[in-house]
Formats: structure tokens, sequence, C-alpha cells
């Protein structure tokens, strides 16, 4: 028979109901028991070492980021090693640098670097590993978990937890408790996320302010994906002294990581090194006859560095660092990468690519420039974004911005509709299509902000645009282009500061005939956008807006509005599937001397589908939408949808109505597999 002594229960609670829930409270409320104390930045430091055995392996696998290496590399075991300096606050998060490391993948490459997040858990958090597996440990999760204990000693019970619905976000497991005071001395759970099952076993430290945080992790993967098998084990060690050896910034010395590793290598690890130095001996004895090489061995060299260079870059990412003391650095995607394809009503089916890269010179100044580019398949365009940022002050948000886009199409049909009426209805005009143009801006602003609540936006902005029928317009004798110049000022008012909701007010008024403009205009615009955080990791997305027009001529047909700018460059899930009209069309608001819009999400995790059997289990965030707009031609357009994210991709479906009658129905879908990864 069990007993709760421990508990120290007053007599009328001696449920095992109350009891649980005596427990639960003690262990949720632990971490607001210490006196967390804001102080500097502190560091210690920490060993990671993982294997890896491969024990399928197909093709496919090179199409998953930082795979392409475990594939090509020849072998199916690898090990990996580092020695990180670790910064940390008390109460906050804390980041990582890499000052050695050793790795047996060729190039020194890190595979599945999704799983180092494991190692880093936040025990007491809502969402215990990054921002999905939702911890157990914390009062907001309490509903999505059943709980039960038994005694271990007389200090010491053992916790378990298991989750009320099968969904990938939520782990089962046993935890040891001090009764006490609530606070965990070890946890061992398992669960399965973004294909990755695995088990993971942490020792929490010791200490006052260190028993908020792991001191040991040790994991055990399993990937499993079309084919391929991929098994992992990893080991993580924190709170080590400073090494004595000197070290620099991800060194590579061997003989330095013999002298600090915190335990042995195993015999297993000591034969998976052993290979790789017979494996270099050996090709550092062929090559010592490359000149003799016979045609059949040069087109294999070939063949290899063909596959090296070319098919890695492709399929992997490219990060380089460079500078002095590693400042700069430059990231290019994949070329081939499923997250960069998707699919709206809008849009069709359509591919990005990213390219981006910065300079850090001092710590409250750097400089980060970015070229983003797609191509949308059914519409037939190429749209591109080069975004070019220098930071010269960060402790005022201070900085520099200029970009250069193009290959947004904007219609209008004001000039066909003026044209019907003059003509009594011709239909040569529809077939002209001069309600489209090609938009090419350019804009160069500088921001600065005062304090957390209040800053400031000045500069120009440059629109060019030219018919894409030229003929058309022609024989109308209208401009074929229409160029506008604009200085903008902008007023941004943060009321909570930089984590609550941002305010903006912003004028534009063109400069009239100045370098060859023809497009004059003022406009005002307001907008407010706030994401609200809710209890169980939901949110609240809102924005709220408006704008108007004190002055337009007959050559604004093209003219828009700065806040409606259609996305043509989506970012997933996270950045794009809220606060945006998705069924829209640019003619409803284009032809409006004025709007207003109102848009909102709610976002939960376990909303509709997660419920259901089976299928539920994949579901990783659910949202509901609402977004109206009032214009000159709506009054209103309302547009309801609901979408849903699994490790796969974002699905969503939208339905929306003008002046209370149905108008048109559409899906949105992005891939977000390996999104992580």
């Amino acid at each position: 028979m069990l007993t709760f002594s421990c508990l120290a229960l007053p007599q009328e609670a001696w449920s095992a109901k109350s009891k649980i829930d005596t427990l639960l409270h003690r262990v949720f409320s632990y971490p607001q028991t210490i006196e967390i104390r804001q102080v500097a930045d502190t560091a210690s430091y920490a060993y990671m070492k993982s294997s890896l055995r491969v024990n399928k392996r197909n093709v496919l696998l090179m199409a998953i980021p930082t795979m392409y290496m475990v594939v090509h590399g020849g072998s199916r075991e690898y090990i990996q090693e580092s020695f990180n300096k670790v910064s940390f606050l008390p109460s906050g998060p804390y980041t990582t640098e890499k000052l050695l490391s050793l790795s047996t993948i060729p190039r020194r490459h890190v595979a599945m670097p999704t799983l180092t997040n494991y190692l880093a858990p936040n025990v007491y958090d809502v969402t215990m590993i990054g921002e999905d597996i939702l911890s157990p440990f914390n009062k907001q999760n309490k509903i999505y978990y059943k709980y039960s204990f038994e005694q271990v000693s007389d200090s010491l019970v053992r916790l378990r937890f298991k989750p009320r619905l099968k969904n990938t976000l939520l782990v089962n497991g046993v935890a040891i408790v001090k009764p006490q005071d609530g606070r965990i001395v070890q946890v061992r759970l398992a669960g399965e996320y973004d294909m990755i099952r695995f088990r993971l076993l942490i020792k929490m430290g010791s200490g006052v302010m260190h028993s908020l945080r792991p001191e040991k992790c040790n994991l055990d993967a399993r990937f499993m994906f079309l084919g391929n098998d991929i098994m992992a084990h990893y080991t993580m060690d924190y709170n080590l002294p400073k090494p004595i050896v000197p070290l620099i910034e991800d060194d590579h010395d061997p003989n330095k990581m013999r002298q600090i590793r915190p335990e042995p290598l195993t015999p297993y690890e000591k034969i998976i090194y052993g290979r790789l130095v017979r494996a270099r001996n050996t090709a550092g004895k062929d090559t010592a006859g490359i000149d003799s090489l016979s045609t059949g061995s040069r087109w294999m060299k070939a063949k290899t560095i063909l596959w090296d260079k070319i098919g890695e870059n492709v399929l992997t990412h490219i990060n380089q660092k460079f500078g002095p003391n590693q400042q700069g650095y430059l990231r290019i995607n994949p070329i081939l990468n499923p997250l960069f394809m998707g699919y709206s009503n809008s849009q069709g089916f359509y591919y990005k690519f990213n390219i981006r890269g910065g300079y850090k010179f001092t710590d409250n100044s750097d400089v980060w420039l970015q070229f983003k580019a797609g191509y949308s398949f059914k519409l037939k365009q190429f749209y591109f974004w080069t975004p070019l940022i220098y930071n010269f002050d960060k402790q005022h948000n201070a900085y520099l911005k200029t970009a250069l886009s193009g290959g947004r199409h904007i219609k209008n049909r004001r000039l066909i509709n003026e044209l019907n009426l003059a003509t009594d209805n011709n239909p040569i005009w529809e077939n002209m299509q001069l309600d489209e143009y090609k938009d090419t801006y350019w804009d160069c602003f500088a921001n600065y902000d005062l304090s957390k609540h209040i800053g400031f936006q000045a500069g120009l902005i440059l629109h060019h645009r030219s018919a894409l029928h030229k003929e058309g317009f022609e024989l109308i004798n209208k401009p074929r282009v229409y160029s506008s110049l604009a200085p903008k000022l902008q007023v941004l008012y943060r009321p909570w500061g930089y984590a609550g909701p941002t305010l903006t007010a912003s004028y534009e008024q063109s400069l009239n005939k100045l370098a060859n403009t023809n497009v004059p205009y003022t406009r005002w615009e307001f907008d407010g956008q706030y994401i609200l955080p809710l209890w169980n990791v939901q949110s609240l997305s809102m924005r709220l807006g408006g704008g108007f027009y004190t002055h337009r001529t007959n050559n604004d047909y093209f003219v828009d509005y700065e806040n409606f700018r259609q996305t043509f460059l989506p970012d997933g899930w996270t950045v794009d599937w809220s606060g945006e009209f998705e069924l829209l069309d640019s003619d409803l608001y284009n032809l409006s001397l004025y709007y207003a819009r109102a848009n909102f999400a709610y976002e939960s995790p376990f909303l509709i589908l997660a419920w259901l059997p089976f299928a539920g289990h994949f579901i990783e965030r659910e949202r509901l939408y609402f977004s109206a707009l009032h214009a000159k031609h709506a009054h209103p357009y309302i547009e309801l949808g609901y979408a849903f994210k699994t490790r796969l991709a974002s699905v969503g479906a939208f339905v929306s109505t003008v002046n209370g009658k149905y108008r048109n129905f559409g899906f949105k879908f992005g891939f977000e597999l390996f999104r992580q990864w």
C-alpha cells in the first residue's frame, strides 16, 4: 500500500485527489519560491557528445537539410563532440558559443541540429523543448495531462504523467520530486515530434539557482522517413569549470578535446574515431600518385567533386563565416527546399529563394543584407526584394534601411470603367488588359526610437509602374508609365513597450513632376497590431487599421495603400498566416479613396482536428480567422477561415462575402517539413 506521509497534508485533505493537487501545486509554483536575482550575464561551460547510426538510408535522405553528408559520407556510424560556453541569466534563456568541436561527418558538418533543442529543456516553462513540446510541469498545461504518484522514500516521490489525448506536442514519463517544496530532481520522458521518436533523461542541477536548469541530459532518438532509419544518442553535461587549455571560437583540435573531456570515450566511440584515422591515412597514401591517375580514376574524382560541391549546395544550407573574428556571415538556403514551395488562391503554386548575410562591427552596430525572390507559376511573375539595413545604434533601434522590390503586378479597373462609360461598353477595352501594371519600388528611410514607447521614421518612396500591354495605352493616348516620388513620415507608439501592441501613423506627400513623376497624391494611413498571448500557448492576433487620400488625380489608376500591399513572398505559418486577407482582390481597395480594416486570428494547439483519433496526433497548431474591410464598393467585405499546421504542411480554407453576398472560396498551402532542421 502506498503512503503519503511525506506530503504533510492536513487531516481533512487526505483524499487522493487532494494529495495529487497539493503536490502539483508545489511543482508548478517551485520556480516562484526561488528569489531570482537580476545580475549580469554569467558564464558556464558544457560538453556535448553524440553518436549517429544509419540503419537504413536511400537517396531521399539527401533532400533533408543537414543530412546530405550523412548519405554521401560513406560510413554508417558517426561521432560529434563539442565544448561550449554557456551564457545565461538566472531567470531567462541561455545561449551557447561553440569553442571546440570534432566530427567524423565529412567537413565537420552537424547532422540533425534540431536534436540539440532536446538537450536544453526548459522544464518549468509552458513549452519545454523549443516552442512546441508542452511541459507537464507548468500549470497552464495541467488540463492536457493525467497525473499519479507513489512514494519512493521519506523525501522523494515518483510523479507519473501521461497525455489526455494522443498528440505530438505532449509527452509521457515519470519525475522524481521532493514533495516538501515540489523540486524536480530527475525526469524521464518519451514522445514523438517532427518524425523523431525520443527518450530523454534530465538530471536537474544542485543548489538553489541551478535547480531550475538541467545539469545533465541523455537523449535517445530515432528518425524514420520514407525508408530511412537513423538512431542517435546524445549526452550533454552542464556547469563544467572553465578549461585550462586555451580555446578559440570553433576550434577543431583533437588533442585539446582529449584534455578537457569530462568523461572518457566508450570503446564503441573509439572504434569509430579509429576508422576515421585509418581512412585519412589511406587517403594520404593514395594521393601520392595523383598525377598517374587513370582516366577512370579521374572521372571518379570529378564525379566526387561534382557531388560534394554542387550536390551539397543544392540540397543543404550554405553557412559561411568570415572576418578576423568571424564577425561576418553568409547563409544560402538549399535550392531544392520544400519549405520554399507553396500554394495560395491568388498566386497558385510558387517557389522562393533566400540569401542573407551580415557583418557585425560592434555590439551596438552591424549591417544586414538579404536577397529574397520567388516565382508564381499561375501568374507567371518573378518577384524580388533586396533590403539593406545598417544598425548604427541598437540601444535606440536606430537604423538606415533601403530596399528595392520588383515583379509585383497591381490592378485597378478604374481606367477600363471610364473607357466603357465613354464608348458604350465597347468590348475592345476588356481584351487590352489595361488594368494590369508592373510595379517596381524603392524606399529609403531612417528609424530612431526615443524610448521603448516612441519611435520615428522618415524617408523617401519611389514607385515606377509600367504597363504590361503598352499598345492599348498608345491607342487611347494615355501614359504607359506612372511614377511617383514621395517623402514619408511615420510615428510609432508602443504603449506597453516592445512586448506590447504597436500603433503607427504615416503620412506621404508626393513630389509631382520631380524626376519625371506624374502621380501626385497625399495619403494618410493608421495601423495597430498586437499578438495577445493567452492561456495554454493560445494567442489572439489582432490588426486594426485605416487609410485615406486627401488628394488624388486622374492619373492615379495604380496608386495603392502602403499597409495593404499583398505578400508575394510568404515565410510560413508564423509570419504570414495571420493579419492578412487571403482572397481579397486589390481592385476592391485600390479603387477607394478610403478603407478601414480589421483582422483577427485565434490560435490554439488543440482546437478542432486535434481531438480526432489518429489524425489528431499530427496537429500542432490550429487557427480561426475573421477579417473585415470597409471601402467604397465593400460595405463590408467579410472573410472567414480555418487553418491547421502539421509537421508536413500548413493548410487553410477561406470563404468571403461582399455586401452580404457570397464572393469566392479558396485554399492556402505551405510546406512546413523540416523547417526546424
